[in-house]
């Protein structure tokens, strides 16, 4: 089993984990200790409980996200699983900035899942990792702007998106970035030259947004 998270590995578990890069978001004031929100399985000890203790004690996201992959894949006889714990862990990432817990806690409001479904949150959520190239925040984005879901309603804007989501990148989803690109061609299909000119530009102008460290 290997489960991508971002660029840096943590082996072991029978998990592969990467990290992402982190970008700042408001949110509300954290009640609850690290440990009752998304706690460090019993099963977990060693090097690799310690790291973790490491980066939760920095309050750094990446050890939710870490976590948040382990209790949604569970691992045989150490971690079981355990979505609301995954949830959980998702959650405090992204009340760090983490742009992947950003994306998965906005999915969440997207869907309705553990949260009541809220596009507007949802869309608020996703713009922070699709400014981040976070492909499938990206291709999300595009679909409530092109919806008017949670947002006004912009094709322009949704078709930029789209396009960003469908550029090959190294760790992106090519499944995804299939379905990038047909929703892009689709929607062009609808506009006016003008409009397909000005979301191909506002594409090409895209700079990601700057990585920025939690406190």
């Amino acid at each position: 089993m290997e489960r991508v998270i971002g660029r840096s590995r943590l082996r072991g578990l029978g998990v592969c984990l990467v990290f992402g890069a982190v970008f700042v978001l408001s949110v509300p004031a954290r009640a609850q200790s690290t440990a009752d929100v998304c706690p460090i399985p019993s099963g977990l000890s060693g090097q690799h409980a310690t790291f973790l203790k490491q980066l939760m004690a920095k309050e750094d996201g990446d050890a939710g996200m870490i976590l948040g992959a382990l209790y949604s894949e569970g691992v045989s006889g150490i971690i079981p699983k355990d979505t609301a714990k995954s949830f959980a862990c998702y959650r405090w990432a992204a009340e760090r900035g983490n742009p992947l817990g950003q994306k998965e806690l906005g999915l969440a409001y997207l869907e309705g899942r553990y949260v009541p479904k809220d596009p507007a949150r949802a869309a608020e959520l996703l713009k922070a990792p699709a400014e981040q190239n976070i492909q499938d925040a990206q291709f999300q984005l595009g679909k409530l702007y092109e919806q008017g879901s949670g947002v006004a309603e912009d094709k322009v804007e949704a078709l930029k998106w789209y396009l960003l989501a469908a550029k090959p990148r190294k760790g992106n989803n090519p499944v995804r970035t299939g379905e990038a690109n047909y929703m892009a061609r689709q929607l062009e299909a609808t506009l006016s030259q003008a409009d397909v000119a000005t979301a191909n530009e506002r594409a090409a102008a895209f700079v990601p947004a700057l990585k920025k460290n939690t406190p």
